[in-house]
């Protein structure tokens, strides 16, 4: 499996984001809602506020309250980590991966938005 990461330099506001978005694997063990729709993706909502999407296609998107970073694991196994809120630090490649994967970033902040509406 190939890992690729499309941002040329981390900055130091982006080191920070970096450690949030290291923390979406962690605390995942603990469940807050869970949804699945047929023919599109299983849906997974973790008490820390982050969620993880995993389409039907393979594709797995890692979203977390307060972090810019988006991870992606394409179907094809390669990494991808997006941050959508400094487009100053897009380059071309970058650019060109958001709009390839913002289908899935919309359906994953849709569901992000669905799950966090209202805290239990």
């Amino acid at each position: 499996m190939a890992s690729q990461n499309y941002q040329s330099q981390i900055e130091p506001d982006q080191e920070e984001a970096l450690s949030k978005a290291a923390l979406m694997a962690a605390n995942q063990d603990r469940i807050y809602k869970e949804m699945e729709v047929a023919g599109l993706a299983k849906f997974t909502a973790y008490c820390n506020k982050s969620v993880k999407v995993v389409f039907e296609d393979r594709t797995i998107v890692r979203m977390m309250q307060g972090c810019e970073s988006i991870r992606i694991l394409t179907r094809l196994g390669e990494e991808v980590i997006i941050n959508l809120n400094k487009p100053k630090y897009h380059n071309s490649a970058q650019f060109s991966l958001i709009q390839e994967y913002q289908n899935y970033v919309q359906v994953s902040e849709e569901f992000f938005a669905w799950a966090f509406s209202t805290m239990e």
